[in-house]
């Protein structure tokens, strides 16, 4: 939740975060977000988080990640 806090992470454009056991709520808090309104790549691959949560609140989700052209969560 801390790091959805940060207003620097607004100029982020890619984000690489695999392999770091997130787990279902660590995506919903990533979906609520405000600051994610620039990232157009987002790597969530090869952690806890069941694919159909990452596909219902980041993949379809385009208040919080409307540039968003690459998202790899396999």
């Amino acid at each position: 939740e801390y790091f959805c806090k940060c207003d620097f992470i607004k100029n982020l454009t890619w984000l690489e975060l695999s392999n770091n056991n997130i787990c279902d709520k660590g995506i919903e808090v990533l979906s609520k977000c405000d600051y994610f309104k620039n990232l157009i790549h987002l790597d969530l691959s090869n952690n806890k988080s069941k694919n159909n949560i990452i596909k219902r609140n980041v993949k379809d989700n385009n208040k919080t990640f409307p540039k968003l052209s690459f998202l790899n969560y396999n």
